[in-house]
């Protein structure tokens, strides 16, 4: 989202914040946020960082000793101990992971909300499945999977326009919705770096959408894509590029007198 791995308007000028990230994967978002902090002056070595995934050959082998990884999902109970702890709970492109009616997106952000402290902020990103028309065909393929995914799983075609009101319906304040246009590849005007960075980053997607799709669409779903498709894609990416659209809602716990 720019340059910046949070919208919510957290107050960094305090120190010892607790920051979880809910499907961490190789924990690219919380090394994100520390660089930001660090730039905007906040003094983030005292924050203490925690991300959770499903897959420990994600995480970084060596992560700083302020940052901790555990294995956990989403489709189950966060541990007790840090119910009422967190600062700040982050969750990116995960929901599409919830297994109704045994878990639920209304669920799912209860479970999340749950774990903040009183005046903690959630945010939640997922994908806008509305796809950009400019985008090339091995993206709107992909774009295609992960739509089918959420509609196989009865999530509707577009689950990023329940989040809004799973945060309402758990009574968070505060609470805003934004959609946010993400640029990879060529089309990203942040330097080389910046648009390897993205091109990688939009990779990565691939594989576990394919593997969902694997599963939830035994009738629709190509196999000869596992060969083809991240190999189209990355070549798509770097050549044309590619813009994504998000949905980012953010709310608050309240603050009990």
């Amino acid at each position: 989202m720019g340059d910046r791995a949070i919208l919510a308007p957290v107050d960094f000028s305090r120190r010892y914040l607790r920051i979880l990230d809910s499907g961490a994967g190789d924990g690219c978002w919380l090394f994100d946020l520390r660089q930001y902090l660090d730039a905007n002056g906040a003094d983030s070595g005292t924050y203490h960082y925690v991300g959770t995934d499903i897959n420990p050959s994600l995480y970084p082998k060596s992560p700083p000793p302020h940052i901790k990884f555990f294995n956990q999902s989403i489709l189950e109970s966060f541990p007790t101990k840090w119910h009422g702890t967190f600062d700040i709970v982050h969750q990116r492109l995960v929901m599409a992971a919830v297994a109704p009616p045994a878990t639920t997106i209304a669920s799912v952000v209860a479970e999340l909300g749950g774990l903040l402290r009183p005046g903690g902020w959630l945010q939640l990103v997922e994908l806008d499945n509305d796809c950009s028309p400019e985008n090339g065909p091995a993206l709107r393929r992909l774009l295609c999977y992960h739509q089918q995914n959420s509609e196989a799983g009865g999530l509707g075609p577009n689950l990023s326009v329940h989040l809004k009101t799973a945060m309402e319906n758990i009574d968070l304040e505060n609470i805003k919705q934004h959609s946010v246009d993400v640029f990879y590849g060529a089309k990203n005007q942040g330097g080389e770096d910046l648009k390897a960075k993205s091109t990688r980053s939009l990779s990565q997607v691939v594989g576990p959408v394919l593997a969902q799709a694997r599963v939830a669409l035994p009738n629709t779903y190509i196999k000869s894509d596992e060969i083809t498709l991240p190999s189209q894609l990355q070549q798509e990416v770097e050549e044309v590029g590619a813009r994504l659209r998000f949905t980012v809602v953010y709310g608050q716990r309240r603050i009990t007198s």
